[in-house]
């Protein structure tokens, strides 16, 4: 296991430390990856503008975590395939993975297979796919509360709605959530098709990019003159 984090967006960097001590206490050491470096991997042209602020000039009012976890699974593909690896493994919990099915589910789409899926050019695994993110949470919980108290504040509405859904159902009824995805993990294995491709931004997507949210991302990534 090569523990690996990616740097360049703030409330998520506070976590280094927190991320080193855990990894110390198993023997592990950290992979960081420097903010220009994330950049970089991201495909900005401009690695020394700062990409925070760009997102949110092109996106106002968004979640910036949506460009954080593209960001994950871009720096941890770089660096399985920089070493080698063919697996990248990401800390999705029950919640988490219940809010992609229904995702999918409300797109008309078979959902990305869970535990263990391709996207791109490494498998992704999913550990703690049946796992509630309240138990996650319980076992640092001292680091938990620091990572909520440093959180960037999420208005996108559209984004959380599946979340919010995961969540009821999670707390409704006990177990129904894994059923849920248990059964969307049988439909994936029977039925999941390769996602298509984005030769553009260089990333498989769950459905084609709007040309509308297109223009904004050449924008972002400093593509526009690139394109044009």
């Amino acid at each position: 296991i090569r523990p690996v984090m990616m740097l360049g967006i703030p409330d998520w960097d506070e976590g280094q430390d927190r991320a080193a001590e855990i990894c110390a206490s198993h023997g592990l050491h950290l992979r960081i990856v420097s903010a220009a470096e994330t950049a970089r991997i991201l495909g900005f042209v401009n690695t020394e503008e700062d990409w925070v602020t760009a997102f949110e000039r092109q996106f106002p009012g968004d979640d910036l975590e949506v460009l954080g976890v593209y960001g994950v699974r871009k720096v941890l593909e770089a660096v399985a395939v920089e070493q080698g690896a063919r697996r990248i493994v990401i800390g999705s919990n029950l919640e988490d993975c219940l809010s992609d099915v229904l995702y999918y589910v409300s797109a008309g789409m078979v959902p990305f297979p869970k535990p263990c899926g391709k996207m791109g050019r490494v498998e992704i695994l999913y550990p703690l796919w049946l796992t509630p993110k309240s138990l996650i949470d319980g076992c640092y919980p001292k680091f938990s509360l620091q990572n909520y108290a440093a959180r960037y504040p999420s208005r996108m509405h559209g984004r959380a709605y599946f979340y919010y859904l995961a969540q009821m159902i999670v707390d409704s009824y006990p177990g129904a959530g894994q059923d849920l995805l248990r059964g969307a993990s049988l439909l994936a294995t029977e039925r999941f098709e390769e996602l298509p491709y984005d030769e553009e931004f260089d990333t498989p997507t769950a459905a084609p990019i709007p040309l509308d949210v297109r223009v904004k991302l050449r924008k972002l990534f400093g593509m526009a003159r690139i394109v044009e």
